[in-house]
């Protein structure tokens, strides 16, 4: 399971233009919805921000991972956000956040999840990967340097 197989080009957006939390959780989930019209736009919402009203998903170092598992949905979809100078997003390190993956999970598929999860914890603490999505200007250097990253994992 490849992000470069999931990630499309057009939920990635750098910067997002929302300067809140909240704010750049529906500017994320709205792409995924334009790009994904099957999901249903208020459950979706409503299981993010319940997510995150129970512990930030913001992990440190510069990195959040909001997500939700909701009805419907057959497979897994990203949405993608950078930040050059970061963005108080309640991490738990205090540090701003600068990379932002929103993820929507197909409910009741606790496995797909937790392999998902685990891999992304492998790249969000991989310092070469983050700074060099940081450097990226567009969604295809990030898709770019996302398949770099994935070549070097599975070779």
């Amino acid at each position: 399971m490849k992000i470069t197989d999931i990630l499309k080009k057009e939920c990635i957006i750098i910067p997002p233009k929302g300067n809140t939390k909240v704010e750049i959780i529906q500017e994320l989930a709205n792409l995924i919805f334009l790009s994904h019209p099957e999901i249903n736009k208020e459950e979706s919402l409503k299981g993010i921000f319940e997510r995150e009203s129970v512990e930030t998903t913001a992990i440190g170092e510069g990195i959040a991972i909001p997500h939700a598992a909701i009805d419907g949905s057959t497979s897994i979809t990203l949405g993608f956000g950078i930040f050059q100078d970061g963005i108080d997003f309640d991490s738990l390190d205090g540090k701003p956040v600068k990379v932002i993956l929103l993820i929507l999970f197909p409910k009741g598929d606790i496995g797909l999840q937790l392999r998902f999860l685990a891999k992304l914890s492998r790249f969000a603490h991989n310092k070469e990967l983050m700074q060099n999505l940081l450097e990226c200007k567009n969604p295809d250097e990030v898709l770019h340097t996302f398949q770099m990253f994935e070549e070097k994992e599975f070779s």
